[in-house]
Parts: C-alpha cells; structure tokens; sequence
C-alpha cells in the first residue's frame, strides 16, 4: 500500500512536469506587401487552444491605413495550420472593418519560427459574419520580408512547484511514520 501511494505522488509530479503551458509569442518583420508592418505580441495556449494579452498594431501602407487587435476571433485546431485570427476592439468583427490573420506552425515549445508564416489583414464584408473564408484580403505579408515569430515557454508558476513538493513530502512522511 505505501509504494502505491509514492508511485501514485511519483506519477502527479511527474505529470505536472511534462504539462504543456502558455507561450509569449512576439512578432518580428512582419512587413507586409504595401509595405506597412505588424508589431506586438500575444499569448497561446495549444493545449486549451486559448489565446489572451493581444496587442498588436498595424502601421499604415500604401492599400491600408493600419490598425490595432486587440480580440481573439477565432483559433482553428492546429492540425488545421495554427491559423490565428485577430480582432480590433468591436467584437465580432463589424461589415468595413480588418480582421489580422497569421498562419503558422505554432508550438508548445516556444522558440524562433521563420518558415511557413503567412497571412495579413482581410476587410470584413456586409455579411453578419466576418471570417477569413468570406472576408476580402487587403493586404498580405511579404513572403520575402523573413518575417518571424519568437516564442517563450511562461514558467509555470512556483506555487504549483511548492504543491508539487508538498505532496512529494507528505508521501515520503506517510511511509517513515508506517
């Protein structure tokens, strides 16, 4: 009965290792083909397939004069492309306004992607719903311009390390005192 309980507070600890967590993911020469550009940052979690803390700006170009996302849209499976879509402050998206759209091979484990990053801002149309499948594209990423997406893994916070090791040490005073 005690090795079960050990290998049983072994396996939660273990498991609380291996969960995936949040990754910061931050835009870098996102320049797109009228030669405005997209900078800022946001929050993902594959595993909840969430996304939170967006902030990011357009700046002007010759066929948009830009804006500001601060809204989730909508995150498609990432067996489906990690496809991210992002909206200004009205949600959902109104007819006459830009959706941002990023298409990439997004991961749990953070770090530099520089290859198969595409996307760029749509112009919503007079239909109730704005999506990318219905939406006119007004200007795209310049495949050229390297853009990059830079990704930290969020520490998981030291609260769950200290409930880890409180378990881990209740199990270990369960078998000295039996």
């Amino acid at each position: 009965m005690k090795h079960k309980f050990l290998v049983a507070t072994a396996a939660l600890l273990m498991a609380s290792a291996v969960q995936a967590v949040p990754v910061h993911w931050t835009l870098q020469d996102f320049i797109f083909t009228d030669g405005g550009t997209a900078v800022g940052s946001f929050i993902w979690d594959l595993e909840t397939n969430t996304y939170s803390d967006i902030d990011i700006t357009t700046t002007p170009g010759s066929a948009y004069d830009g804006d500001v996302y601060r809204q989730p849209a909508t995150v498609d499976p990432p067996t489906m492309g990690g496809i991210l879509v992002f909206e200004t402050d009205n949600f959902p998206a109104q007819a006459g306004e830009t959706i941002l759209g990023i298409v990439a091979p997004f991961d749990q484990q953070g770090g530099i992607i520089e290859q198969g990053i595409f996307g760029g801002e749509n112009l919503c149309p007079d239909e109730p719903v704005c999506g990318g499948a219905n939406s006119q594209v007004v200007r795209s990423f310049d495949p050229r311009a390297g853009a990059t997406l830079i990704g930290e893994v969020i520490p998981i916070p030291a609260a769950a390390w200290l409930f880890g090791s409180a378990l881990g040490l209740l199990g270990w005073l369960k078998r000295r005192t039996a």
